[in-house]
C-alpha cells in the first residue's frame, strides 16, 4: 500500500510524452527484480498558480496530502479541477475555475489544478476574449462568452471584414487583459500607472490606471467641465479611461464584467477640504457585485458586507434602512445615484451635477470607483 501511495505521488506529476487527455491512464510498474507489479493510476495536471475559495462551488474531500486530493479528482465523476490549500482542504471542480474567475482569487493561498484538456494545451483555442470551458463527461469544450461580432466554434469567426494581426502570446492567453492579469503575471508596482490593455485578448485595447490589480474605472473632478457617461456601446477599440470626466454606468460595468471579471467594488470620494471617504464592499460578496451590474434587483445590506472610511478611519454609523442604494433609483445610476444614506442623514450621491461625500451639503472635490 505505501509502495503504491509512493508511486502514485511520483508518477502523478511526472513528465510523459504522449500523454491521453481526459481520463486516468494506468501504468505497471516492476519492482524488487519484477518480483511484482503495481498498477498505478497517473494523470496529467496543469498547474494555474492561482488560489481558490467559495467551496460550495464543490465537493469537499477529506484528505491528507496533494495526491490525495489530485486523486479524488481523477475518482470524481467529471471533474475537470481541484484545489488544495494548507490545512489539507480538499475541493474538486466539474468546472473549470478559469470559467468563473468570479470564484477565483489571484493570489490566493490554495493551489489549483486543472486535468489536461484541449484547452490547458492551446491557451488560444477560443479566441478574441472567450473562455475555453472543458466538460470532461463529454470529452468536448466550449468557447464562452464570446463577444460580438465573432460567433462559430472558436469565436473566430464574423461576416465583418477585420484585417488579420499577429499578436504576442501575453495578448493571446489574456495576460494583459486587465489589471488584475498584468499584477498577476508581470507584477506591476504600487503606484497608479496607466496602461493598455486587451480585455477580449485581441488587437483591440482600452487605456486604463491601475494600482496592482486595482482598476480606476471612473474619474469625475468638480471642476465645472462635462461629465461622460460610459454605457456598453463605449466599451470599444481605443478607449482611454485615463482622463476625466467619465462615469461607467451599469450597463459598461456589465459588459466589461463580462469580459475582465471582477469581484470587489470602491466608491472614493474627497471633500473640498480633501478628507477622503472611503466605500468599499467585502471581497467575494457577489451578490453586491449582481445588484451593481444588474444582475438582481436585490439591494446588498451595508451591515457585515461593506467597508466605510473616512480618512482611513472606520466610520460606525448605520444607514437609514440597513441597505446601499435605493430601490427607486434608475439602473443605469445605480453606481451613483443615492448611493449612500445615513440614518443622520449624511449621503454619499453623484448624480444631475449634484455631489454628497457623506455629507449634507454638495461640498466634493472627485469621485472615483475602482474595481478589484
Amino acid at each position: 500500500m505505501l509502495l503504491s501511495f509512493l508511486l502514485n505521488i511520483l508518477l502523478l506529476f511526472a513528465k510523459a510524452d504522449g500523454e491521453q487527455l481526459w481520463e486516468p491512464k494506468n501504468s505497471q510498474i516492476s519492482v524488487h527484480n519484477e518480483s511484482a507489479l503495481v498498477i498505478v493510476n497517473q494523470m496529467r495536471f496543469r498547474d494555474l498558480k492561482t488560489g481558490y475559495m467559495l467551496g460550495q462551488f464543490g465537493l469537499m474531500h477529506v484528505v491528507n496530502s496533494m495526491p490525495e486530493c489530485a486523486a479524488a479528482c481523477m475518482d470524481t465523476d467529471g471533474c475537470v479541477n481541484w484545489a488544495f490549500s494548507d490545512g489539507n482542504q480538499c475541493h474538486t471542480y466539474t468546472f473549470a475555475l478559469r470559467t468563473r474567475p468570479r470564484t477565483t482569487y489571484w493570489g490566493f493561498w490554495g493551489r489549483t489544478f486543472e486535468i489536461k484538456n484541449p484547452c490547458t494545451e492551446s491557451l488560444n483555442l477560443c479566441e478574441h476574449g472567450s473562455i475555453c470551458s472543458p466538460d470532461r463527461n463529454t470529452k468536448t469544450y466550449q468557447c464562452i462568452n464570446c463577444p460580438p461580432p465573432y460567433t462559430g466554434k472558436h469565436c473566430n469567426e464574423t461576416t465583418e471584414l477585420i484585417a488579420p494581426t499577429v499578436l504576442h502570446d501575453d495578448i493571446l492567453s489574456g495576460r494583459n487583459k486587465s489589471c488584475r492579469t498584468l499584477w498577476y503575471h508581470f507584477d506591476i508596482p504600487n503606484a497608479w500607472i496607466s496602461y493598455f490593455t486587451h480585455p477580449w485578448n485581441d488587437e483591440r485595447k482600452i487605456k486604463i490606471r491601475c494600482y496592482r490589480y486595482t482598476s480606476m474605472i471612473t474619474t469625475v473632478m468638480n471642476d465645472n467641465q462635462p461629465v461622460t457617461d460610459l454605457t456598453a456601446d463605449h466599451l470599444v477599440d481605443g478607449l482611454d479611461l485615463t482622463v476625466p470626466n467619465f462615469r461607467a454606468m451599469t450597463s459598461f460595468m456589465q459588459a466589461y464584467e463580462k469580459l475582465v471579471q471582477f469581484d470587489t467594488l470602491v466608491f472614493q470620494c474627497y471633500r473640498q477640504n480633501m478628507t477622503n471617504i472611503n466605500l468599499k464592499s467585502v471581497y467575494f460578496h457577489l451578490s453586491i457585485l449582481n445588484y451593481f451590474i444588474n444582475a438582481t434587483n436585490t439591494r446588498p445590506k451595508f451591515a457585515s458586507e461593506w467597508l466605510l472610511t473616512v480618512d482611513n478611519k472606520p466610520w460606525n454609523g448605520a444607514t437609514s434602512d440597513g441597505f446601499i442604494s435605493n430601490s427607486n433609483v434608475d439602473v443605469e445610476e445605480r453606481f451613483y445615484k443615492n448611493l449612500f444614506k445615513a440614518s443622520d442623514g449624511l449621503e454619499i450621491t453623484f448624480s444631475d451635477n449634484l455631489g454628497k461625500c457623506l455629507s449634507i451639503e454638495d461640498d466634493w472635490h472627485s469621485y472615483t470607483v475602482l474595481i478589484q
